[in-house]
């Protein structure tokens, strides 16, 4: 979970602890921002994964993509917020899709 979010729910909890709303809301927003990491970091799992198949370091994947290859670091450690270009760009390279479907 990014610390910003594990910061707010500690702080919400600090100031009321006693507010059942309050908790619950705080209860809440952290396991909907540790599903959202957790997804996330899956992605970045499963293109460094296919980046290692192919041999290639993160620099020339970054290289090829035309990106920086910071972008591909944060990806991989699950800390970055690429827009869908970055990610297409990379899939691209790493002979990947990326597709975004509605919610059920």
């Amino acid at each position: 979970m990014a610390r910003s979010h594990a910061v707010l729910a500690a702080s919400l909890r600090a100031e009321d602890a006693v507010d059942p709303q309050l908790e619950a809301f705080a209860a809440a927003a952290e396991a909907h921002f540790r599903r959202a990491h957790d997804a996330f970091f899956s992605l970045g799992q499963d293109f460094a994964a296919r980046r290692k198949e192919l041999a290639l370091s993160q620099r020339e994947l970054a290289a090829a993509a035309g990106v920086p290859a910071a972008d591909v670091s944060r990806l991989e450690s699950g800390k970055g917020n690429p827009t869908y270009a970055t990610l297409r760009k990379l899939a691209n390279v790493l002979s990947m899709d990326v597709t975004v479907t509605r919610r059920a």
